[in-house]
């Protein structure tokens, strides 16, 4: 119980770290890298500058994350941390969205920006987004093929099927709910500016 609470607590000092751009523009806007202020503050220019054009390169190709150099993400990783524990995959994913402008509100109202299921590849489960960013959502097979990459490159934390307890005590669904606790808290803070698409006013 007490770990939860710490957890918790974790989570919400998170979103004190203040991330953002450079020039404190949309990313989606302007291809900067999306880091903790002081994360920023710790690099050079040059090296802010050499990280955005690797973000830039990497998302003209399509790709869903963009690496930072050894170097640069040694002197951002302490920061990344601080206040709060570090990010996962998902909730990459999920700040990922909000700054590119395409959050989807469901029909609830709730803040859609990464809705994580858990798939099997090769015996293990992994929780990885369903949310495609375009207003819908994968299926467990196109999650599969979509994160399969990712997966295989160990950028996915894999959790082995085999498991003696009830199923909602599984690591991999108590992950899967600590990480939602942290979309909750910083969904909260989404902007109009954010959000794409908004079935509450489809009709």
């Amino acid at each position: 119980m007490s770990s939860l609470k710490k957890s918790q607590r974790s989570l919400r000092a998170w979103t004190k770290q203040k991330w953002r751009t450079k020039s404190g523009k949309k990313s989606a806007e302007t291809g900067e890298r999306y880091l903790p202020e002081k994360a920023i503050k710790a690099l050079s220019s040059k090296e802010y500058a050499e990280s955005t054009r690797k973000k830039r390169e990497d998302t003209k190709k399509g790709k869903q994350h963009s690496k930072q150099s050894k170097k640069t993400a040694r002197k951002t990783r302490a920061y990344r941390k601080l206040g709060g524990p570090a990010l996962t995959y998902n909730q990459k994913y999920h700040k990922d969205t909000i700054e590119q402008g395409k959050v989807m509100i469901n029909e609830k109202g709730q803040p859609v920006t990464a809705n994580v299921i858990g798939i099997e590849y090769n015996n293990k489960i992994y929780n990885v987004p369903s949310y495609n960013r375009q207003g819908g959502f994968y299926s467990e097979d196109e999650a599969r093929k979509n994160f399969k990459e990712d997966i295989e490159k160990g950028l996915i934390k894999g959790y082995d099927k085999k498991f003696d307890g009830p199923i909602e005590k599984h690591p991999a669904n108590v992950a899967a709910r600590l990480e939602h606790q942290m979309m909750d808290i910083d969904g909260e803070k989404i902007s109009p500016e954010s959000i794409a698409y908004n079935l509450l006013k489809v009709k």
